[in-house]
C-alpha cells in the first residue's frame, strides 16, 4: 500500500488535485491494494485446493482401473462394490462443486456459503457489482448476486463499475496508466491471471481425464459442468448415480 499512494501522493502534487478528489482517490486505492493482497492470499490456497482435487482424482481412476482388471481377472474377492465406487464419485462431485465455487469466488467475489455471505456482510470495502443496472439495449440486466466480497477480479476490471474505471472518472485514464505504470501495481495481477489460467486447466483436464475413465471402467457417464448446472449420472449394468446441484448451493440432490 505504502508504494501505491506514496506514488499517488507525489503524483497528486504535480497535478494539483483538489483535496476532495485525493481523498475519493485514496479511498479507491486502498479498497484496490486489499483487494490485490485478498486475491494473492486466495489463490495460495486455491493452488493447495487444486492440488488435493487432482490427487484425489487420480486415486479414484486408479481404483476404477484396479475395480476393471479385477472383475476381468474374476477375483470377485477384490472386485470393489458398484455401491463403494458411487460413494466416491459423490464425494468427488461434492469436492469438484466447492472447487467451482471456489472459482467464482476468486473472479467475480461472488458469495454462495455461510463463511463467505458473513465476510461480504462485515468487510469494509463493499462491492459495486449489484449496481450495473441494464445493459446497452436499455431493459436487459446484468446478472448479480445477493452477496459479493468486494474483493474478486472483477471487482477491479470490470468495466461499468470496477475500482480502475472508478479511478479513471476521478482522475482521467492517462493519469491512472501514469500511477499504475510507475507503482508496478498491475503487475501483480498478471501474475496472478496466469497462475488463475493455469490452475483452472488443469481442473478441466482432471474432470475430462476421470470421465473418460468412468466411461472405459463402468458404463455410460452423462456430465454437465455449466455453473449451477452442474450434473453427472453414471449407469453400471442396473445400477444408477444421478447427481446434480441444488441452486446456488454445492449440496446435491442424490437419485441414485
Amino acid at each position: 500500500m505504502a508504494n501505491l499512494e506514496a506514488h499517488f501522493e507525489t503524483l497528486s502534487k504535480k497535478w494539483n488535485l483538489p483535496s476532495s478528489k485525493q481523498s475519493q482517490v485514496l479511498l479507491t486505492l486502498r479498497h484496490a491494494v486489499h483487494l490485490q493482497e485478498t486475491l494473492i492470499s486466495l489463490m495460495d490456497r486455491f493452488k493447495i485446493f487444486v492440488k488435493q482435487f487432482l490427487t484425489t482424482t487420480s486415486a479414484i481412476s486408479s481404483r476404477l482401473k484396479t475395480r476393471h482388471e479385477n472383475s476381468t481377472a474374476t477375483l470377485p474377492s477384490r472386485h470393489e462394490s458398484t455401491k463403494s465406487i458411487f460413494h466416491l464419485l459423490r464425494q468427488w462431485f461434492l469436492l469438484l462443486l466447492r472447487l467451482r465455487d471456489s472459482q467464482t469466488y476468486l473472479q467475480s467475489g461472488e458469495a454462495r456459503h455461510p463463511g463467505d455471505i458473513h465476510f461480504s456482510r462485515s468487510t469494509r470495502y463493499r462491492s459495486l457489482l449489484k449496481t450495473k443496472g441494464v445493459q446497452s439495449d436499455g431493459y436487459t440486466s446484468y446478472f448479480k448476486s445477493d452477496h459479493y466480497s468486494g474483493t474478486g477480479w472483477d471487482e477491479y476490471f470490470d468495466d461499468r463499475v470496477g475500482l480502475r474505471v472508478r479511478l479513471k472518472r476521478i482522475l482521467g485514464e492517462g493519469k491512472v496508466d501514469k500511477l499504475m505504470e510507475r507503482s508496478y501495481f498491475e503487475a501483480k495481477f498478471d501474475t496472478w491471471d496466469e497462475d488463475y489460467k493455469k490452475y483452472s486447466g488443469k481442473i478441466e483436464e482432471t474432470v475430462e481425464g476421470l470421465m473418460e475413465d468412468c466411461r472405459r471402467y463402468l458404463g455410460r457417464v452423462e456430465f454437465v459442468g455449466k455453473d449451477k448446472e452442474e450434473k453427472l449420472k453414471v449407469t453400471v449394468k442396473a445400477d444408477q448415480l444421478i447427481l446434480h446441484r441444488l441452486g446456488d448451493d454445492y449440496r446435491i440432490e442424490d437419485k441414485g
